[in-house]
């Protein structure tokens, strides 16, 4: 589904951010992208969202290259970007108000996701009368209510309490399950990585060439994260990052499939 060749993307220079970067992500997969602040990651989600545009090299999503943002494409920010002046209830609607959806059928459609989201009883609050882990359903269920293709989340979670946190990890597993979307979720939190990645990218400091690929098929299972399991992996990808970190940001090729790391 997403195919990204040969990228090179900067601010003040061509190749400032990413240099000669390649990744491919299979329809329907599931990858956490884990790096340090600041080294490029939401940048990549921009990229990926049509928000951005490569200084040369290709983003390409199913086969065309990524020009706009596209409407099969779902996009959850770390500050959820509620409308600060609409209630909770217009906020999920506002994608589909957007797209000109019958009235009857949009209702039914919010009034779904709503439900689904455990949002019923804060329907007619505004953003600011709701608590964080609130907002951020919100921001869930409006994104999911345009059904899209692929799923990017710009750590959504990161600035949660940790009961908050696990909870709504819950949920996104949940409602992407057998739903066939493709997920990419931007982390810098290993234990986060770990338990939502069925596949991991690992990326160090920027420019970005070089990467790791870290299989990780117990991943989105509620007993993985309380086994010895889980935090041996994490401990894994903890060494494995800062391996990747001290090799520094230059732009060398992707490490080899037998560099990567397997169950």
């Amino acid at each position: 589904m997403i195919q990204v060749s040969d990228l090179c993307f900067g601010y003040s220079r061509p190749d400032e951010i990413y240099s000669h970067f390649h990744w491919e992500v299979a329809e329907g997969e599931s990858w956490v992208v884990l790096g340090p602040s600041g080294c490029g990651k939401t940048t990549l989600v921009y990229l990926l969202a049509g928000l951005r545009h490569p200084s040369t090299g290709s983003v390409q999503l199913d086969g065309s290259d990524v020009i706009a943002p596209r409407t099969s494409t779902g996009l959850i920010l770390q500050d959820h970007g509620l409308l600060p002046w609409a209630r909770a209830r217009d906020n999920v609607a506002l994608g589909l108000k957007i797209r000109r959806m019958a009235r009857q059928e949009m209702d039914e459609k919010v009034g779904y996701w709503m439900d689904r989201l455990g949002l019923g009883a804060v329907a007619h609050r505004y953003p600011g009368q709701l608590s964080g882990g609130q907002r951020q359903r919100v921001a869930i269920a409006r994104t999911l209510a345009l059904v899209p293709s692929l799923l990017l989340m710009d750590e959504p979670f990161s600035s949660l309490d940790s009961t908050t946190r696990e909870d709504l990890q819950e949920l996104v597993v949940a409602l992407s399950e057998g739903s066939g979307m493709t997920t990419v979720l931007v982390t810098h939190d290993i234990q986060e990585a770990v338990y939502l990645g069925q596949r991991i990218l690992i990326v160090g400091r920027a420019p970005i060439g070089r990467y790791l690929v870290v299989e990780n098929p117990y991943a989105r299972r509620p007993e993985f994260r309380r086994s010895p399991t889980f935090f041996e992996r994490c401990a894994e990808v903890r060494g494995l990052a800062a391996e990747l970190m001290n090799a520094g940001g230059q732009a060398v090729s992707a490490m080899p499939s037998s560099s990567q790391v397997s169950s």
